[in-house]
């Protein structure tokens, strides 16, 4: 008896999903129709708002492709997109909308990622901060801007660090030099009094 009654609510439920999934698809044609969204745009949104993973026909997740959905770093192990496939997929996004339209849909879809997600460890690398940069990328959207003190601060203490080392090498003949100095400053008066 409990098996009926739970297969008559999962079939209701699956029934509101496709009725909502439904009302989203005539939405976005209607979107297509006024000129506010392209074709591929309505089936990446359609794509998440079913929450589709392992659909048959889902989205390319290939960064090549410009008009693919990001494998996005989900709880627990799995597949996802890595920096460099972020970089491939914008350099395919700028080869096919232009510069100013790919960093439109890259920051549209780097923003979707979940708090905790291993790419945004690109906010902490200074060379893939680089790269953003001089394409006009924002690494820090929403909550994220708390991070880029931080990733400026990783840089920060990456130069200190430098410049520690740099002391260091310095040091090899400035101790034994200062050393000298210290000697002679000491024992220079007496040095010159017992002549």
């Amino acid at each position: 008896m409990s098996s009926f009654f739970f297969d008559l609510l999962t079939g209701a439920e699956e029934k509101r999903a496709q009725e909502l999934s439904r009302r989203n698809a005539e939405e976005n044609q209607r979107r297509i129709e006024r000129g506010l969204m392209t074709p591929e745009e309505a089936a990446l949104q359609q794509a998440r708002f079913d929450g589709r993973q392992a659909d048959i026909g889902k989205p390319s997740q290939n960064p090549s492709d410009p008009f693919a959905v990001p494998n996005y770093d989900d709880w627990g192990p799995d597949f996802y997109w890595g920096l460099t496939d972020w970089q491939r997929w914008y350099d395919s996004l700028e080869a096919k909308f232009g510069r100013r339209e790919a960093a439109l849909r890259w920051n549209e879809a780097w923003s979707q990622q979940g708090l905790f997600s291993a790419p945004l460890e690109g906010r902490l690398d200074p060379e893939f901060r680089a790269w953003a940069d001089s394409r006009g990328l924002d690494l820090y959207y929403g909550a994220g801007v708390i991070a880029e003190p931080i990733g400026a601060g990783a840089e920060v203490l990456s130069g200190v660090s430098k410049g520690v080392t740099n002391v260091g090498r310095a040091g090899s003949w400035l101790v034994p030099l200062a050393a000298v100095a210290v000697v002679l400053w000491f024992l220079g008066p007496v040095l010159i009094k017992s002549k």
